[in-house]
């Protein structure tokens, strides 16, 4: 990690669950913050988790490293407990108790929340944000199911058009609007990042937005038997039994993994001005090429870009607010432009309003 010249490093663990591994956890992190006092970076420590186990240790531990936590939170009750089911059929209750506990020892910012979109999911767009106003968060993240890892298995059951995605997006995105509106402040994530894209000559950094490619670049992935991975998409390959976009081992320097014939492939597939049915597009400055989501669904990295759910996803999600954009009212638009900063929409609606 300490090879790479980026000055900003986050660490990020994931599972599985991590907190049933928090000595290892709690090892690496001493590591890392023993070696930066000669390094002096400027690293963030997040543990993505179900919150089920922590423990006092654990938000000891957190609160002293300034460690981040990162949740799943579907939606209501019902809905979060069918998505996640535990044998004590209480996932939700016991991820609520962990939001709340971190928020009361560590700070409101210090636990954010994301929700996986099963099928079950797109029947109830309003209860799943409702959900997240509820619990006081002020972002949601509106994500279509991957095609990878555990989610694949369960396609049958879990998975949908991306046809389907798109009309619950839309109709999500309507009321997200409309209760922003009445003085809630609640940013979809995804929409924001395309915003950046779109109104400000910054780039949103988002990894699957990139171009080039950010997996391997942006981002490496160190899996418990020592292999590595551009991303954890291609990580979660494995459990289709697909190993191809490994790079190879935690034994190897950064220099030579960066250089091997699976990072190359990616770098070659990963600069979306270049692909076919990418280079004519009139949004690709706004978009991305994901050489790994293409080979997940397609078996190549550079895939047939008119059967692509990622451009369709895309195409979809970037069309929706151009046009809201071009044809909204000024409370839409005051609306979008106040998730830019995160500020609220009264205060891009009256600058210096306080309420």
């Amino acid at each position: 990690m300490f090879e790479s010249n980026a000055r900003a490093l986050t660490v990020e663990f994931q599972g599985g669950e991590p907190l049933l591994a928090f000595e290892r956890v709690r090892q690496i992190i001493e590591w890392i913050v023993e070696r930066n006092v000669v390094e002096q970076r400027d690293i963030q420590f997040v543990i993505t988790t179900t919150l089920h186990h922590l423990t006092e240790e654990v938000i000891v531990f957190a609160k002293k490293h300034h460690i981040q936590f990162s949740t799943s939170l579907d939606g209501p009750a019902s809905l979060h407990n069918a998505n996640r089911p535990t044998p004590s059929r209480d996932s939700y209750e016991r991820t609520l108790d962990g939001i709340r506990r971190v928020r009361e020892h560590l700070g409101h910012e210090a636990v954010s929340a994301l929700t996986t979109l099963t099928a079950k999911s797109l029947e109830q767009p309003r209860a799943i944000i409702d959900e997240y106003v509820a619990q006081g968060f002020s972002s949601i993240s509106l994500r279509p199911l991957s095609p990878y890892g555990f989610a694949s298995k369960g396609a049958q059951r879990l998975d949908y058009s991306m046809e389907r995605y798109l009309a619950f997006y839309k109709e999500a995105l309507a009321y997200l609007l409309e209760i922003n509106q009445q003085g809630v402040y609640l940013s979809e994530s995804y929409a924001s990042l395309l915003l950046k894209n779109i109104l400000t000559p910054f780039s949103s950094g988002y990894v699957d937005l990139r171009s080039p490619a950010g997996a391997g670049t942006a981002a490496l992935v160190y899996n418990y038997d020592g292999y590595v991975y551009p991303s954890d998409e291609a990580r979660m390959l494995l459990e289709m039994g697909e190993d191809g976009l490994r790079l190879g081992s935690v034994h190897q320097p950064l220099a030579e993994l960066l250089r091997s014939p699976v990072m190359e492939a990616l770098l070659a597939s990963g600069v979306a001005e270049t692909l076919p049915g990418c280079v004519d597009c009139a949004l690709v400055p706004y978009c991305g090429a994901d050489p790994v989501e293409h080979f997940a669904r397609q078996g190549d990295p550079i895939g047939h870009r008119a059967f692509s759910s990622f451009c369709k996803k895309n195409l979809g999600l970037l069309q929706h607010l151009f046009e809201l954009l071009r044809d909204g009212d000024d409370d839409i638009q005051s609306v979008l432009l106040s998730w830019l900063n995160r500020r609220a929409y009264s205060e891009v609606l009256f600058p210096g309003y306080r309420g």
